[in-house]
């Protein structure tokens, strides 16, 4: 046989075979995966592999580190170097305002609410200032609300939850406030109106509990090794919560009464570095992603 061995024709063989298997595993997985998306659809409203815009981001906000919705077709951003809000123009595709609020820092979070704007830093502090000054000026005078978190939390994710009118701070690291611990990574609520954190979490999210959910699927994913969330928001129409990982790269969604709805890993080919995520009041999903090293963006997904 041209000088090869029994013993080398075997291990060609063996080769062989092992990659075909390999390539049908991978191929079988993909399919599973596709079909757990469709499948996960039809319950959140969403299919994460299918994105149906693509925003491609200028090097201002390569490092985008949350997002929320400002008027129509805009969007005001953050990025974790500079305490900057960068209004997005979503039909431009281009920014098309900036707003400087505060000096060089960790910002990980932006929320909009009625004619207030807030803006999370990764310590817990959060800067507050009014949508008219954002409007009329490059550069408004915030105020500087302290809670009881600090970098030892890091504090990433800022949503707003419709429950008394409160904002939702999600801790990426450890959870706990003077002796409160937490199980698992905590959301906790900023009463907006007394300026208070309520220090037992709103949200206390375990790791295991979220692969064990996983386990009940028929497609058998990887196990989540860490689970951190890096943004946090609540859907307009069904008013459940939705918690982002860049680590753990999962997204989680959760009910009214705090049950967990649905766990969805999410495919790192297209999620990059998840570390914002918001809805326009018609529930279209905008996700938005560091750039690691390329650009970052922002995905837009259609609310079926």
């Amino acid at each position: 046989m041209h000088g090869f061995t029994l013993k080398t024709c075997v291990a060609i063989l063996s080769f062989g075979i092992a990659w075909i298997f390999t390539c049908h595993h991978s191929l079988a997985q993909n399919a599973g995966k596709k079909d757990y998306y469709n499948q996960a659809a039809g319950i959140i409203g969403y299919n994460l592999g299918a994105y149906t815009q693509k925003y491609v981001l200028k090097k201002e906000l390569r490092e985008i580190s949350g997002l929320s919705y400002y008027k129509k077709d805009q969007l005001a951003c953050v990025e974790d170097e500079h305490g900057r809000v960068y209004i997005y123009d979503l039909k431009e595709k281009s920014i098309g305002q900036v707003i400087k609020f505060g000096k060089k820092g960790d910002y990980e979070g932006i929320e909009i609410v009625g004619k207030e704007v807030f803006v999370l830093r990764s310590d817990g502090k959060i800067f507050n200032f009014s949508v008219r000054d954002m409007q009329d000026m490059e550069e408004v005078s915030a105020t500087v609300l302290k809670t009881p978190l600090s970098s030892k939390n890091d504090v990433e994710g800022l949503g707003y939850s419709t429950k008394g009118k409160q904002l939702m701070l999600a801790c990426k690291e450890k959870s706990k406030i003077d002796d409160r611990q937490s199980k698992g990574k905590a959301i906790y609520l900023f009463d907006i109106h007394s300026k208070q954190l309520h220090p037992d979490a709103f949200l206390d999210l375990e790791t295991k509990k979220l692969n064990d959910f996983l386990e009940t699927k028929p497609i058998k994913f990887k196990k989540i090794k860490e689970f951190k969330p890096s943004a946090v928001a609540t859907h307009p129409k069904t008013q459940q919560t939705f918690v982002i990982a860049s680590v753990g790269k999962v997204l989680v969604i959760i009910g009214k009464n705090g049950q967990l709805v649905q766990v969805i890993p999410l495919d790192a080919k297209i999620f990059k570095q998840p570390e914002g995520i918001c809805f326009s009041p018609n529930g279209t999903m905008f996700i938005a992603s560091e750039g690691q090293d390329g650009h970052g963006y922002i995905l837009e997904f259609s609310y079926r």
